[in-house]
């Protein structure tokens, strides 16, 4: 296999001088060496890095069929969608892959673009919703720059909170061209929002229906600053206010749905006013307020917690750690 080392300028293997004429046969052999290593050390994992052009290469195709490696980087370069679709084409459901500082076709598709234990695209303007519809029961989803609507998101939340498995762990979008409207993009669901006071950041929370009790991570933190995205799955019933809280919300919004099925002078319907009561009374308790029917608080512990390690990461980036 081509080495990983890479010229800082132009991407190509400092070794490239050296290369042997026979590359099938480093190769083959390079691919024998790897499997008996893993074969006397089961647990230990290989990671493989390559540029775009070595795509090109059908030893190097081949060798990404083996399922050895844990994990594939592609960095540098602009991709070939022929390259992309035999990538696609494979078994990748337990690899992770990252595609990092390429170029992608700008109007590239392929049904299995998110078949991947884990994906990140730094190139993801190609994206659109009905791609990330695809996703199911993945680690990480990480997106650089996008061009997703508030639509988009809007369909994909939808899409998480009826689904009857587990969609993503955590699916981040590093720079989103557009900008997003949040009326828009949380449109006819169930949420509790952060009140930060700030124009440009916002902490939203939803759940699954309470009905659906077959999801290991049934809550949904979404934290949006500025152009940058990103959406955490989580199951912290025990140690969050915000499962409980959600719950509430959740079966307030059922009992006014029935309220309005009912008949005026039905004893059903002072029964469900009565409930509703009961849950608003807990929902104060629990600070949570309303503003233009939406649900608002002004601080959680899940939003504390995402606060101060925002703060870190962005002091850590201005110091160069």
């Amino acid at each position: 296999m081509q080495p990983t080392l890479y010229s800082r300028n132009n991407k190509t293997s400092i070794f490239t001088n050296f290369w042997p004429v026979n590359k099938k046969k480093l190769t083959s052999n390079t691919m024998k060496i790897v499997e008996k290593i893993q074969m006397a050390f089961p647990k230990i994992t290989f990671s493989l890095t390559l540029h775009s052009n070595d795509l090109k290469d059908q030893n190097v195709m081949d060798a990404l069929l083996n399922k050895t490696w844990k994990k594939v980087t592609v960095d540098g370069g602009e991709l070939k969608a022929d390259d992309l679709d035999k990538i696609m084409g494979m078994d990748n459901s337990n690899k992770n892959f990252v595609f990092k500082n390429t170029k992608f076709p700008t109007n590239y598709k392929h049904k299995n673009a998110f078949n991947f234990a884990s994906i990140e695209y730094d190139d993801a303007l190609w994206v659109q919703s009905d791609d990330l519809l695809t996703v199911t029961n993945k680690q990480v989803v990480r997106l650089g720059r996008t061009a997703l609507k508030s639509q988009d998101l809007n369909l994909l939340l939808k899409t998480w909170h009826r689904s009857p498995h587990d969609i993503f762990d955590i699916l981040t979008i590093r720079n989103n061209m557009n900008e997003l409207n949040m009326e828009e993009t949380f449109k006819d669901l169930v949420t509790l929002t952060v009140d930060w006071r700030r124009k440009h950041h916002h902490s939203v929370y939803l759940r699954v229906d309470n009905s659906n009790n077959n999801r290991d991570l049934p809550d949904l933190t979404v934290n949006i600053s500025g152009r940058n995205i990103q959406m955490s799955a989580y199951n912290y019933e025990e140690l969050m206010d915000e499962p409980g809280i959600m719950k509430n919300l959740i079966r307030k919004k059922s009992l006014e749905d029935e309220l309005t099925t009912l008949e005026e002078g039905s004893a059903r319907k002072d029964e469900i006013i009565a409930e509703i009561e009961k849950v608003l009374a807990q929902l104060t308790t629990d600070e949570v307020y309303f503003e233009d029917g939406k649900a608002k608080t002004e601080m959680t512990k899940l939003a504390a917690t995402y606060m101060i390690t925002l703060y870190y990461r962005t002091f850590r980036a201005q110091r160069g750690v």
